[in-house]
Parts: C-alpha cells; structure tokens; sequence
C-alpha cells in the first residue's frame, strides 16, 4: 500500500547486532558487552584488537546473510543494515551501504 502511495521502503536487517544481542560479543546485556570490549581492548595490543574484530565480525556477516536470504524470499525492495563503528560488514549483500 505505501509503495502504491509512492513511499520508498527499505527494510533494515538490524542495528549493530554485534552490541545489541547477545551470541557474537560476550555478555548478557548490552552494558557487559561494552565493559567486556573496553576491558579487552585495553589489554591487548591494535593489532590484536582488530584481529579479534575480524572474526566477531565474520560471525556477524554468517548472520547477515541468513537474515537477508529469509527477508528476500518475502519482501521485494531494497535492504540495509545499521552497522556499528567496529563492525566490517560485507556490503555486497546489500542494496544500500
């Protein structure tokens, strides 16, 4: 109906996972994620830091893609994701970066 209105639609398959649900950084709940990243992160060298970060987010894209295979099954537009700062996403998969 909106696209019938002449509303453009994109639909956004999350918003920094990686911080905001648990499974890929450790922790329960959001503020034992970031404590456990800024605890991390301090103790170990950039290098390492970035390292770390390119495996949670190779977890993170394993998801994405998932997610954007079941949502384009159902919807026909354009698809995004909100990315947080340390977050490498494959933006192949996406009609929006």
């Amino acid at each position: 109906m909106l696209r019938r209105e002449g509303f453009s639609i994109v639909f956004v398959c999350g918003c920094e996972i990686t911080m905001f649900n648990q499974g890929i950084i450790f922790g329960e709940i959001v503020k034992e994620r970031a404590a456990w990243l800024g605890k991390f992160s301090k103790n170990i060298t950039a290098s390492a830091v970035q390292n770390a970060i390119s495996k949670k987010s190779e977890q993170l894209n394993d998801i994405l893609r998932e997610e954007i295979s079941a949502v384009r099954e159902g919807y026909i537009g354009r698809i995004t994701y909100a990315a947080g700062e340390l977050e490498n996403i494959d933006w192949s998969c996406f009609d929006i970066t």
